[in-house]
């Protein structure tokens, strides 16, 4: 447990990604200011490309005191079944 943008939130780290993507939604919800002018196109599992909808900046909270700031993609982040 942590925060982003000083929201409580579950994080999990991915160290071996090589980038990191934010769901569009949840994006909004914590206040992230999203930057539709950076984009970039993706190839997801099964070789599936996508395209991200903009980057942006978030400050993490660990352990009530550590604060790490953190470039990452946003795009909407679909389920299938």
């Amino acid at each position: 447990m942590g925060k982003i943008n000083n929201k409580k939130a579950t994080l999990l780290f991915d160290s071996g990604a090589e980038v990191s993507i934010l769901d569009a939604t949840f994006a909004r919800k914590v206040g992230c200011h999203i930057d539709e002018n950076q984009t970039l196109e993706c190839e997801g599992v099964g070789r599936s490309p996508y395209k991200i909808e903009g980057r942006t900046r978030l400050k993490i909270t660990l352990a009530g005191s550590l604060v790490y700031f953190f470039d990452a993609w946003v795009r909407p982040l679909e389920v299938k079944i």
